[in-house]
């Protein structure tokens, strides 16, 4: 599933980037919301972002690098756990290396134009279009194996279902997954929301929670019986402070900036399709 997930995703960026340089040399039109083409790079636009729109950024970067709460359970699976560091150092350089060249270069091909969080509808129609649509979607079905696997081992453990495959264990998974897509299906604008959830629980996922569980399981140790029980050292405790601080002040200003956002007329509360006669 790692594989499948990492592999779609490399090839998706490719393609993207090869989509987005072929318009950028107006090789190739940009399609647009009223179906005609843009073609004039040279009016592309690059609005001065405000503080809202900088916050809810930061929310939606939260919940891009949201993986540190399935962490402990993916070392625990692992063949060799203690390759875990090398591990987490190489995925993130991948990580980074898909997410910068796509935002970067599709914010300086775009601009303005670029109203949403995605950038899929404003690349080249035909095969690059329908490709990039189709890696992403292998993608998201690879990855949420792997996301959504210490949920249902959670709910397993909680009805004390074996581990190991039976009727129980599918009726329970395929509960999850029911309950997970009536989710989707409830909330039209789900790219508000999201970040919401990765300015907020996210940020206490990633910031505020390790950095916390760290000091206190650190704390006064002094059984030494391997390098993770020797006391901690002075120099961490400032360090994990300003990680705890930022992931607090990050979830407060994402709350205010998500409060300000509907406040304003966002059309986040929006009837589902299954209430408006599935009109979109």
């Amino acid at each position: 599933m790692s594989f499948g997930a990492a592999g779609s995703t490399t090839v998706a960026v490719i393609i993207m980037i090869i989509g987005m340089s072929l318009q950028y040399t107006d090789k190739l039109p940009i399609p647009i919301k009223d179906n005609s083409t843009w073609f004039d790079k040279n009016q592309v636009h690059y609005p001065k972002p405000s503080f809202v729109n900088f916050i809810l950024g930061y929310g939606t970067i939260m919940f891009a690098y949201s993986g540190q709460s399935a962490f402990p359970t993916i070392q625990h699976d692992m063949r060799r756990p203690d390759h875990f560091p090398k591990a987490i150092i190489r995925s993130y350089s991948v990580i980074i290396f898909y997410y910068l060249p796509v935002s970067i270069f599709g914010y300086i091909v775009y601009g303005d134009l670029l109203d949403t969080d995605n950038v899929l509808p404003l690349l080249p129609r035909g095969w690059i279009h329908d490709t990039v649509t189709v890696l992403i979607t292998l993608h998201v079905m690879f990855g949420f194996i792997i996301f959504i696997n210490p949920i249902n081992q959670e709910f397993e453990s909680l009805f004390k279902i074996p581990s190991r495959f039976g009727w129980k264990r599918l009726i329970v998974r395929t509960c999850v997954v029911i309950f997970i897509v009536f989710l989707a299906e409830s909330i039209p604008s789900m790219s508000l929301l999201l970040d919401l959830i990765g300015g907020t629980s996210m940020a206490f996922l990633t910031f505020v929670f390790p950095g916390t569980f760290y000091l206190i399981l650190r704390w006064r140790t002094t059984t030494c019986v391997s390098n993770a029980d020797k006391p901690i050292k002075k120099w961490e405790y400032p360090i994990n402070a300003v990680i705890i601080l930022v992931g607090i002040l990050g979830a407060v200003a994402s709350i205010y900036a998500f409060c300000y956002t509907v406040a304003t007329g966002n059309d986040l509360f929006k009837k589902p399709c299954y209430v408006n006669g599935g009109k979109s």
